[in-house]
């Protein structure tokens, strides 16, 4: 059992089959429960809603805006393909960039990479020749 995790290919697969575990958790779970803001440091937080994720930039911004009592949020610009979305938004004295990525295209990937590394056969180096000879 020892000769299995030899290699460093057998015990990076571990590790990334174990943060696959553990997104997939996190993908499952927003599809019932919306995870609040997540700080990570000073103006990024990270959100997870609905099958994806989302990494929030906040910025100060005094853009004039007139939000005349309605909505507290005016969009900027969005950008959106395939399951990845930007979005900057303005509040009020500040700016909120968003960046949603559904949670597939991470898992899926890793995946793919942890399995590859799990199941591929270490290879033993080859003896040198001039070693052999002498």
């Amino acid at each position: 059992m020892r000769d299995v995790f030899l290699g460093w290919k057998r015990k990076l697969g571990v590790l990334l089959l174990a943060m696959t575990c553990g997104l997939v958790v996190v993908w499952v779970r927003s599809f019932s429960t919306t995870d609040d803001h997540v700080t990570l440091w000073k103006n990024h937080s990270l959100y997870s809603h609905n099958g994806s994720i989302s990494w929030n930039v906040r910025y100060p911004d005094n853009s004039p805006f007139d939000f005349g009592g309605r909505s507290m949020v005016k969009q900027k610009s969005r950008w959106e393909w395939c399951g990845i979305v930007y979005c900057d938004l303005a509040t009020p004295g500040s700016g909120l960039k968003q960046y949603w990525i559904a949670d597939w295209y991470l898992i899926t990937p890793l995946t793919a990479f942890a399995a590859w590394l799990l199941i591929s056969k270490t290879r033993r180096p080859k003896p040198d020749p001039s070693i052999m000879s002498g």
